[in-house]
């Protein structure tokens, strides 16, 4: 028998994982962006990775989301 809190928990691992897993491929995007492009603005081609690494931290652990939503309803 399962309770409310414990689908709840498993709720809430499962999106800190797949919160985790997306910030992990997204950092070995940045590596592999860093380490080819040796030459040049490389900030450049960071930007976009690190702007989608700041949204994902936001929104699943800062519930950026949820907080717009309650203010406009």
């Amino acid at each position: 028998m399962t309770s409310g809190a414990t689908d709840g928990y498993a709720e809430k691992l499962s999106t800190g994982l797949t919160a985790a897993w997306r910030l992990a491929l997204l950092t070995a995007v940045e590596f592999l962006v860093a380490v080819l492009f040796d030459s040049g603005p490389v900030w450049l081609y960071l930007l976009p990775i690190l702007a989608a690494k700041a949204w994902i931290i936001m929104d699943y652990f800062m519930h950026i989301r949820h907080i717009k939503q309650e203010e406009q309803g």
